[in-house]
């Protein structure tokens, strides 16, 4: 089966009838589309640490949905709701998976530097509690504890959030070893 797909405004899109939004939802769903950066985003280790937070929380979870992305994207750019909206579907797509690669490239830096596997004993006790809090717990051991300071650290660019949470990660380890060291010297 062919399908003729026009190059439509989003706007065209969320008017169309169910039946041509549904074609063009699996185009966007199946079709081998790259990511572009056309809101010049640029690499998200350059953005605030709030907003890959965000952006991550959305696709870790139920998804980027396009209310969601629309309402990022405007408070990133400082683009109008009505302005975006004027945007081509498949542009906005390719916006979109830009995104999501980014995030992607995130996670996995993230996952192999900040990961941490829990031992038979953390286990036991229920570590696993801790999940729930996402990057609550980030922000809170960035902040010191220290509720006040959330936001002034959701501010902070990512890369400095990140290598501190790598220096802490780092700091624990060594004194952890080093204190077992010490125990079996005495």
């Amino acid at each position: 089966m062919k399908m003729i797909i026009e190059n439509l405004s989003f706007k065209e899109y969320s008017e169309a009838d169910e039946e041509r939004r549904e074609k063009y939802d699996y185009y966007i769903k199946y079709c081998k589309q790259g990511g572009r950066d056309i809101f010049r985003l640029g690499q998200f280790e350059d953005q605030s640490f709030g907003t890959v937070k965000d952006f991550q929380a959305f696709l870790n979870g139920a998804g980027l949905d396009w209310i969601t992305f629309f309402n990022m994207i405007s408070k990133l750019t400082g683009i109008h709701l009505k302005k975006l909206a004027e945007y081509s579907i498949f542009r906005l797509q390719e916006a979109r998976l830009y995104i999501k690669n980014e995030i992607d490239r995130i996670n996995l830096l993230e996952s192999e530097n900040l990961g941490h596997v829990s031992m038979p004993l953390e286990a036991a006790a229920g570590v696993e509690v801790f999940q729930k809090y996402g990057a609550f717990l980030q922000i809170d051991t960035l902040a010191g504890g220290d509720p006040t300071k959330y936001e002034q650290i959701k501010a902070l660019n990512y890369s400095i959030c990140f290598t501190k949470l790598l220096l802490e990660k780092d700091r624990n380890e060594y004194f952890d070893r080093y204190s077992k060291l010490s125990i079996k010297k005495h």
